[in-house]
């Protein structure tokens, strides 16, 4: 008994001694599309909507039709940002902001793709996350009720999870 005592013992020590990695540690700038790190803060989109796996990733889950639109819409825009670990690329049609907008986020370290479009009176989420919640937080701010937490799907968006749905 007192053998099985010390050897569990022992066991959970040597658990708990375990450095576990925690969030902060992590260089969100590594990882399957760390190449593109050096985009953030330029206006490069192509360079990053060019990568073939980027390419592969929107075409997984953005109907055909609906790339040229991504691309219109992100003539007019600001400077890649690097918000919760993804590139952000967002911007209007010309002349048409708040009407024809974009928001593209691509994760640097798994290379997972959301996209926000709003375009022709419809605003759609293209993205295969599973629940709402696994969205990026600030990502959800652009259409959240603030009496909803933050954690429903408003009824005018459209959440497409591949180009056939």
């Amino acid at each position: 008994m007192f053998k099985a005592l010390v050897a569990a013992s022992c066991a959970a020590a040597l658990l708990f001694s375990v450095s576990l990695a925690h969030a902060e540690d992590t260089d969100w700038k590594k990882g399957k599309l760390g190449h593109l790190a050096s985009t953030i803060g330029t206006y490069d989109n192509n360079k990053v909507l060019n990568d073939p796996a980027v390419k592969k990733a929107l075409a997984e889950i953005v109907p055909p039709k609906m790339l040229p639109i991504l691309k219109q819409n992100l003539q007019v825009s600001g400077g890649i940002d690097f918000i919760e670990g993804n590139l952000v690329m967002s911007g209007n049609a010309p002349h048409q902001g708040g009407e024809e907008t974009v928001s593209i986020w691509v994760a640097i370290y798994d290379a997972k793709v959301r996209v926000y479009l709003q375009t022709g009176g419809s605003h759609y989420l293209y993205a295969k996350d599973e629940q709402y919640q696994f969205l990026p937080v600030l990502m959800r701010s652009y259409w959240a009720d603030p009496n909803a937490y933050n954690n429903k799907v408003p009824a005018y968006l459209k959440w497409v999870r591949s180009p056939r749905s």
